[in-house]
């Protein structure tokens, strides 16, 4: 069952992404209707396996560059060494579990053209003449890409069900969580193991409590390949 499907198109950029897993989907709560860090503290509390539907991911690939720009994953975990798989691709597709498994695009492109001082949240990328591509603010433009610069990634989300009953459950959402029942699971699970916590009064809104169950749950990867390092902003 088709979840969704997204794509994003750049040129030569940096990738400071220290390593992460997509959004999972539960059983009431997703993408579509729950923010993305409590989905991602969820996933990493391990408290809601019991409602995760599970997912498989089609990533393809469109980049001629073999500067850098590989995927990088972790498939025996975040503690565990990564493995690489190193560009160019070009139409190259990966069967992946992502919302279970730590990845990150790597850094891509020419070394010397990552940086875009003048980027803002209003620029915007244009079609140019010749298979060029334009970043631009309004009407400046602020850089040009050519053909050979420019990566594209695919991907695409499939919900996974075991059977028909399984189908069932998560269309007619008899077994749903609700953000008070993971709110309550969470702390008391922080409770549990010795952490002391207030319950807030608006606890998808009160950034003090995000903070403290961001750090509570954090995991991130500590293992880079040599060819792939983290890059520190």
């Amino acid at each position: 069952m088709v979840h969704d499907l997204f794509f994003n198109l750049c040129g030569p950029s940096h990738s400071f992404d220290p390593g992460h897993f997509d959004t999972a989907v539960f059983r009431g709560m997703g993408l579509f209707n729950t923010p993305i860090w409590l989905l991602a503290i969820m996933s990493k509390s391990g408290l809601f396996d019991a409602w995760e539907v599970k997912t498989a991911q089609v990533l393809t690939y469109f980049n001629r560059s073999d500067i850098d720009g590989g995927f990088t994953y972790w498939p025996d975990g975040p503690d565990e060494d990564p493995a690489r798989i190193a560009a160019p691709f070009w139409n190259t597709a990966f069967l992946t579990d992502n919302s279970r498994m730590y990845h990150r695009r790597e850094s891509n492109g020419a070394r010397d053209e990552r940086d875009y001082p003048d980027l803002d949240m209003t620029s915007q990328l244009y079609a140019a003449a010749d298979g060029e591509w334009s970043v631009r603010n309004g009407d400046k433009e602020i850089r040009r890409f050519g053909e050979a610069d420019m990566r594209l990634l695919v991907h695409y989300t499939a919900l996974l069900f075991d059977d028909a009953d399984d189908v069932r459950r998560y269309h007619d959402h008899t077994d749903d969580l609700t953000p008070d029942k993971v709110f309550e699971m969470l702390i008391d699970d922080m409770r549990a193991k010795g952490h002391a916590i207030d319950e807030p009064s608006d606890p998808m809104n009160d950034m003090g409590f995000v903070a403290r169950l961001t750090e509570f749950y954090k995991m991130a990867p500590s293992r880079y390949p040599a060819e792939a390092p983290l890059e520190v902003r």
